[in-house]
């Protein structure tokens, strides 16, 4: 049983908006730090001192996953879900 008579809350469809530009916005601003660190992960790891750079492909591996974790959560991305 839902409270409002359609089932949905007045200003839902602005909160979902601004969810969803939100999301898109989050999203856009990490992919230029993604897109270092994924091209050259070495020399983002010596700054933390020359013995991190074997953690490359463990880095990367790190990143796909969150980012794909990220797109599938947001409302553009795999479930297209709010």
């Amino acid at each position: 049983v839902h409270a409002y008579p359609d089932g949905r809350a007045p200003g839902r469809d602005r909160l979902d908006s601004l969810y969803k530009n939100l999301t898109r916005w989050v999203l856009a601003g990490t992919l230029p730090l993604l897109l270092l660190l994924l091209i050259n992960p070495g020399a983002v790891l010596h700054v933390f001192g020359p013995r991190f750079g074997t953690g490359t492909t463990a880095l990367r591996i790190l990143l796909i996953g969150i980012y794909d974790l990220g797109f599938r959560s947001c409302p553009f991305g795999g479930s297209g879900q709010v």
